[in-house]
C-alpha cells in the first residue's frame, strides 16, 4: 500500500503534473478512511471481543472499496471526455488506476485478516 502511494507521488513529479487532479483529493479521502479502519482494525485484534469489531471494519473496508470503484468509473469518464491530449490521458489514468489500486490492497489486506482469523478461531 505504502510503496503504492509513494508511486502515485512520484508520477505526479515525474509527470510534471502541477495542478493536482480532483480526483486526488477525492481518492486521498478514500485512502485515509482505510487507513484509519484498518489500524482499528489492527487494535480490535488484540481485544477480547475481536470478531465482532472486526467483522465491522472488514466491512467498512470493503465498502470503501466499492466507493473508490464508484469514484474510478467517475473520473475515468471525466478523464476521457473532458481531456482532449492523449498524453495527458495517458498520465491522468495512469495516476488514476494507482490510486484504486491502492484502495484494492487495503481490501486485499482485510481478506487476508479475515481469512487468518476464520482459520485460528
Amino acid at each position: 500500500i505504502i510503496d503504492l502511494m509513494e508511486e502515485v507521488v512520484h508520477d505526479l513529479d515525474l509527470y510534471r503534473i502541477k495542478k493536482k487532479p480532483l480526483f486526488l483529493k477525492s481518492f486521498c479521502k478514500l485512502i485515509s478512511e482505510d487507513a484509519t479502519v484498518l489500524a482499528k482494525l489492527f487494535s480490535s485484534l488484540e481485544s477480547s471481543k475481536t470478531n465482532a469489531y472486526v467483522q465491522g471494519y472488514i466491512l467498512k473496508i470493503h465498502d470503501l472499496e466499492d466507493e473508490g470503484d464508484t469514484l474510478y468509473d467517475a473520473w475515468i469518464i471525466k478523464i476521457f471526455k473532458e481531456i482532449k491530449n492523449p498524453i495527458e490521458i495517458i498520465k491522468m489514468k495512469d495516476v488514476c488506476d494507482k490510486l484504486e489500486k491502492i484502495m484494492d490492497k487495503f481490501q486485499k489486506l482485510s481478506d487476508v485478516i479475515e481469512g487468518l482469523l476464520m482459520k485460528y478461531n
